[in-house]
């Protein structure tokens, strides 16, 4: 969360403690960019972000989901 600018670029590969990190780090990242983003998929081990903008789509999917049984969660697409 300390790095997170406008211009910060999610990667396949980032990892979060908790879904609730990663939504929290997207939440910030669209307040910072002024995307309107939808939550899809949202169940206990999987969360799937599509993002907007005012023009159409911008490009933006994220699908985060727990490694195996550890409390990991990471970003897939």
């Amino acid at each position: 969360m300390e790095e997170l600018t406008a211009s910060y670029k999610f990667k396949v590969g980032l990892e979060f403690k908790s879904l609730a990190q990663f939504k929290e780090a997207i939440i910030e990242w669209n307040v910072l960019n002024g995307y309107e983003i939808k939550f899809e998929k949202n169940d206990k081990t999987r969360v799937r972000v599509i993002c907007k903008d005012k023009k159409g789509i911008c490009g933006f999917l994220a699908f985060v989901s727990q490694v195996g049984d550890k409390h990991t969660f990471r970003m897939k697409r």
